[in-house]
């Protein structure tokens, strides 16, 4: 019974965790990024965005590895704007 308990959180855990669109999953789906844009008013920006992040390779500015492409890309908004 114990483990069918743990085999069930672990499976909620994996969707929750896992779920495509909310910012975490490294690359992102370019559809994801677009509708980011879209939405910031900055559709025009959404391949400049995403061919700069593939190039280096989703680092950030101290080369450490993006963790949150919406928090990446909201700064990259900022700056880019």
């Amino acid at each position: 019974m114990k483990s069918n308990v743990i085999r069930h959180r672990m499976a909620v855990y994996e969707r929750v965790t896992y779920q495509n669109g909310f910012g975490r999953e490294i690359p992102p789906d370019l559809e994801f990024v677009k509708i980011y844009f879209d939405q910031k008013g900055c559709g025009h920006l959404t391949e400049k965005f995403y061919n700069e992040q593939s190039r280096s390779g989703w680092k950030n500015a101290r080369g450490g590895k993006v963790r949150n492409w919406k928090e990446a890309a909201s700064e990259w908004i900022f700056y880019n704007r």
